[in-house]
């Protein structure tokens, strides 16, 4: 496999060969690499060799999977999907550099896409982010979204907006939601459910019969772990926290009409928990 991908993420590969997540070069490094405890942890490059290696196990030039949450380039053979990644740096996350995605659109609205159309779909710490008030019935509190921000890209210019506009909100605004959130939690993740099955799966694949069989779609997702660190406090724009145990209670064991589980937090690395799971 790094053979065919030698150019796509090479410092991925040097920790986590031919992108397998599950095994370290060297293998004795495992406990440190795929630690988040450690200080020289890889941790990073672990989550993404794991969204990189599905990928190119169910896609191909011809046949492209969806990235979601994510700029232009992240994933082999996928549509990148964004709604801040149009050209201008990040307005949550700050530096001059200008970001792409292939598609501008929201990860919780797909109905730009078709049923049944994507052979993988992944989302690296993305699901977290999700803004579900579509999904929401009527009186429960919406998440109280940042200011748009419009002005120039310069470093200077954005720092200012930071310090003054960006800052009153995560000060003001951002807290009394945040209070709430356990009063509304199961109504958020019902939310992030209702979601899943009428966006994320319904774009995956369903098995089909051609010459010969073809599973279902796969859908990888990658989502920080609240077992080991507060995830609110880390974003600002994190609309959703789970550990790994509630996370299959709350949200995995409703799908499991539509989708078989492959793999359940894999990585092991103290930091996130991943789910492969297959449309039926």
């Amino acid at each position: 496999m790094a053979a065919f991908y030698k150019d796509i993420h090479e410092e991925v590969q040097r920790y986590f060969p031919e992108f397998n997540y599950s095994q370290t070069s060297p293998p004795a490094m495992r406990s440190i690499y795929c630690d988040m405890s450690h200080p020289n942890n890889q941790v990073g490059h672990q989550q993404r060799a794991f969204t990189c290696f599905w990928a190119i196990q169910c896609c191909g030039p011809l046949d492209l999977g969806l990235d979601l949450g994510s700029t232009r380039g992240l994933t082999p053979y996928c549509v990148h999907v964004d709604k801040y990644a149009t050209g201008r740096a990040n307005p949550l996350y700050g530096g001059t550099d200008p970001v792409w995605s292939d598609v501008i659109s929201d990860m919780a609205d797909l109905r730009v896409f078709a049923d049944d159309c994507f052979p993988y779909m992944c989302s690296n710490h993305s699901l977290e982010h999700a803004d579900v008030a579509r999904f929401l019935p009527e009186g429960v509190p919406r998440y109280p979204n940042p200011p748009p921000y419009d002005g120039p890209v310069e470093r200077d210019a954005f720092e200012r907006w930071k310090r003054e506009v960006y800052a009153e909100w995560k000060e003001k605004v951002l807290p009394p939601w945040l209070a709430d959130y356990p009063k509304w939690r199961d109504a958020y993740d019902a939310g992030v459910v209702r979601m899943l099955r009428e966006e994320w799966v319904r774009v995956l694949r369903r098995p089909i019969v051609r010459h010969r069989p073809e599973p279902g779609g796969l859908l990888a997702l990658c989502v920080p772990d609240a077992a080991y660190f507060n995830v609110f406090d880390a974003d600002a724009d994190h609309k959703h926290s789970w550990s790994h145990d509630d996370f299959r209670l709350r949200v995995l064991d409703h799908l499991l009409d539509l989708v078989e589980v492959l793999e359940w937090d894999t990585l092991q690395n103290k930091y996130s928990f991943n789910i492969v799971m297959r449309r039926k």
